[in-house]
């Protein structure tokens, strides 16, 4: 905005010599600003379509005190949010712990690194008398702000200075993330973190004033610059997860195999959300949606931005998901039903009902769950392969539907 709405460069402006000629014209800044809008609408046109159809389904909608919760929790801290990567960790530098980052890794990615952030810090040194370099500076800065969340981490200590009760969430009126989240719209934007990917293009640009520095006035320090680099390359994940196989060929053969569109339900079983729902179900196994892309049948399961609780509703009203939910739950009827309590038998002639009218032809037992062979049995499904250690259930009525 200061570029666009400045006095130099506009049509009419005349410096010291009225012959001189702006670099950039008014119309030239128009063109170039309207240009990007149109380019961006394009990229982003997609998600956004998405977004307009599940606000006018009533789904973008999610109560505060779900939301807010993650405000005081998705925050990075100082000084980690200039620390160096935990890739760092990975190559056994213990001596480097104190200036690797330490906190955990949600959906954002915490810190903008040390490398950068010391040649950033450069870049703004060495080009300070030009007045882009302070205001990307105010971006980088202002993103880093903003990424701390609503409350104030420094090192292993949280401060909470002005606080304020909000959606039962306790949070600091001195910290721009609090007032960021109260702006029309802004209220779910539940990861502060992810802020601080705005705050990496500032970062890159001062980054690279200072290593145009370097490269006139020290050529020799960017052999060991690049080298502190790549020890920062990648960003793994502080979970200890390790990696996963992106394909169980063993498992999912038979299951390509059926070309009918047959559901596969993944047991456990869950509609996760970023923001989950009371009783959503349980976390499902990650490969459940890698195998999806390969056998081409529907899945039961899916890992949603926001789930719109007509979602939830829609799929409580399934007798086979819900007593598939409260068998992971190990609540009372379901569990008195498999026991052989008369009273109870209705829910498994709901349930194996249930399942042939939405035609689920296979379940996939990742983890043991008490009780659920048993009530795949009592609902129509029969053991029919182990591949990778994990059993797979089939429909003993398979589907004729194409």
């Amino acid at each position: 905005l200061p570029w666009l709405l400045g006095a130099r460069g506009w049509d009419g402006w005349a410096g010291p010599d009225p012959t001189d000629t702006p670099p950039q014209s008014g119309r030239a800044k128009l063109a170039m600003t309207g240009l990007a809008v149109l380019i961006a609408g394009v990229v982003a046109s997609p998600q956004i379509a998405a977004m307009v159809a599940q606000t006018r389904s009533g789904g973008a909608y999610m109560p505060p005190d779900l939301v807010s919760r993650y405000y005081t929790t998705s925050g990075s801290y100082l000084p980690g949010v200039f620390a160096a990567s935990p890739r760092v960790a990975l190559y056994g530098l213990t001596a480097l712990k104190p200036i690797v980052y330490q906190g955990k890794t949600g959906d954002g990615v915490p810190t903008f690194g040390l490398v950068l952030s010391l040649l950033a810090l450069l870049g703004l040194i060495t080009a300070w008398r030009r007045g882009n370099a302070w205001l990307l500076a105010a971006l980088w800065l202002g993103s880093a702000a903003l990424g701390l969340g609503t409350t104030l981490h420094i090192g292993t200590t949280t401060y909470v200075p002005v606080a304020e009760i909000w959606h039962g969430v306790r949070v600091s009126m001195i910290m721009p993330y609090t007032w960021f989240v109260q702006l029309p719209g802004m209220a779910g934007f539940r990861e502060a973190a992810r802020i601080l990917i705005l705050g990496f293009v500032p970062a890159a640009m001062l980054a690279g004033a200072g290593v145009t520095w370097l490269r006139y006035r020290a050529p020799l320090l960017l052999i060991p610059v690049l080298l502190a680099g790549a020890v920062e390359l990648g960003w793994p994940s502080t979970a200890g997860v390790g990696t996963m196989r992106t394909a169980l060929p063993d498992l999912d053969r038979p299951i390509a195999a059926d070309h009918s569109s047959s559901i596969v339900v993944d047991v456990p079983f869950g509609i996760r959300g970023g923001v989950p729902w009371p009783n959503e179900g349980a976390a499902f196994d990650p490969h459940a949606q890698v195998l999806a892309t390969a056998d081409g049948h529907p899945r039961a399961i899916a890992y949603l931005s926001r789930i719109p609780e007509s979602t939830m509703r829609a799929i409580t009203h399934h007798p086979f998901y819900t007593d598939l939910l409260a068998l992971q739950r190990h609540e009372h009827p379901i569990r008195a039903a498999l026991r052989g309590r008369p009273r109870y038998q209705g829910l498994l002639t709901a349930a194996r009902l249930d399942a042939r009218r939405m035609d689920v032809g296979w379940v996939i037992l990742w983890h043991p769950v008490a009780g659920m062979s048993q009530y795949l049995t009592r609902t129509g499904f029969r053991f029919d392969y182990r591949a990778d250690g994990i059993p797979v259930y089939r429909a003993t009525a398979p589907s004729s539907r194409p």
